[in-house]
């Protein structure tokens, strides 16, 4: 009888110490899970944001590029008043800090309105390259938080395996 109770009581303390450790399991991989679906979401995140950047540094290119096409048409241009076809970018920023951008083609101007047009194309490369400059701030601080989320992922997954590791231990001595 005596046998009986030790193994009665070892098999009911084995018993609790499964229950306990599948019920860790269980919580671990709850908390493994929420902490790799908002590191999935920081990772969409910055990658949106910087698909978003390449985007912009594209346009600032079309339409630098633009103003050097118009200014090497102005170096021929006579003062005649006559009018040539120019195509060009516009760049126009919203109020809630995107941009919209509309291709002109084949739009008559004068030497004059070229000119000006010139100039305000390289205002709007100015513009984006300090949109751009504030984007890589920006960018930095969410690939550093991105980096703050992998830390606490691996810092968690660490104390998972210590706790299992104690466990194991446990149920062996």
């Amino acid at each position: 009888r005596v046998l009986f109770r030790s193994l009665k009581s070892s098999a009911s303390a084995l018993t609790e110490q499964i229950v306990l450790t599948d019920t860790q399991r269980q919580q671990e991989e709850m908390i493994t899970d929420s902490v790799l679906t908002g590191l999935y979401g920081v990772e969409q995140n910055l990658h949106g944001y910087f698909n978003n950047m390449v985007a912009e540094q594209n346009i600032a290119n079309d339409v630098r590029t633009d103003a050097a096409e118009i200014q090497d048409m102005l170096a021929n241009w006579p003062d005649d008043g006559s009018t040539e076809p120019v195509d060009y970018t516009e760049v126009i920023f919203n109020d809630d800090g995107s941009i919209t951008v509309i291709e002109h083609r084949d739009v008559e101007m004068t030497k004059m309105e070229a000119q000006a047009l010139v100039t305000r194309l390289n205002g709007d490369v100015n513009s984006l390259g300090q949109a751009e400059t504030r984007e890589m701030f920006m960018l930095q601080k969410m690939v550093e938080d991105y980096q703050k989320a992998e830390n606490t992922l691996s810092n968690i997954m660490k104390a998972q395996h210590d706790v299992q590791k104690t466990l194991i231990g446990n149920a062996r001595a």
